[in-house]
């Protein structure tokens, strides 16, 4: 069951030309009601080279009811919530920095903070100080390419809703629209 088969239609005009369309802008909000109950998913690692499709076929054996696992993750944009490959972060990370791709973008103490962060990069880019003592290990270089592939890495957990729910959930999805 494609996602879009769960949506009402309604009316669209345009100059002066009324259409019958499926009304993409409905939203259902029922979904927060499932998120703090923990038995009702399993926490799921994405490795290089799955999709939504190929996992959607594996675990409810469809890859149609892929947007079951985007809805159940507040995943909206396919390229850029779902994790890239290795060769694809270091592709993304060489068009993004070019040849500053391995410099240091800030440093990190050993109780997580960040120090010398710039928020946005351009170049010619100037490396921030060590805010230590030079040689101190207190401080851990952080470069552009390390600081995209950790943002990769934490999308790379999902929650998984239990199979035995998947029914249930679609009924409910559908009700909350009204279809």
């Amino acid at each position: 069951m494609s996602y879009f088969s769960n949506f009402n239609y309604t009316t669209f005009e345009f100059n002066s030309e009324t259409s019958v369309v499926k009304d993409i802008f409905s939203r259902s909000k029922f979904i927060s009601e499932y998120k703090p109950y923990t038995d009702l998913y399993d926490l799921y690692e994405i490795q290089d080279g799955e999709t939504l499709e190929s996992m959607a076929y594996k675990i409810y054996g469809s890859a149609d009811l892929h947007w079951v696992l985007m809805i159940f993750n507040d995943l909206y944009d396919v390229v850029e919530d779902w994790p890239r490959s290795s060769a694809a972060i270091n592709a993304y990370c060489e068009e993004k920095y070019g040849v500053y791709k391995d410099s240091i973008k800030h440093w990190v103490d050993l109780s997580g903070n960040v120090w010398g962060e710039t928020k946005i990069f351009s170049a010619p880019w100037v490396a921030p100080s060590n805010p230590g003592v030079q040689g101190n290990e207190e401080y851990t270089p952080v470069t552009f390419t390390e600081y995209e592939a950790e943002i990769n890495d934490k999308k790379r957990i999902i929650q998984i809703l239990k199979p035995e729910l998947l029914a249930e959930f679609i009924k409910q999805f559908k009700d909350s629209l009204n279809v």
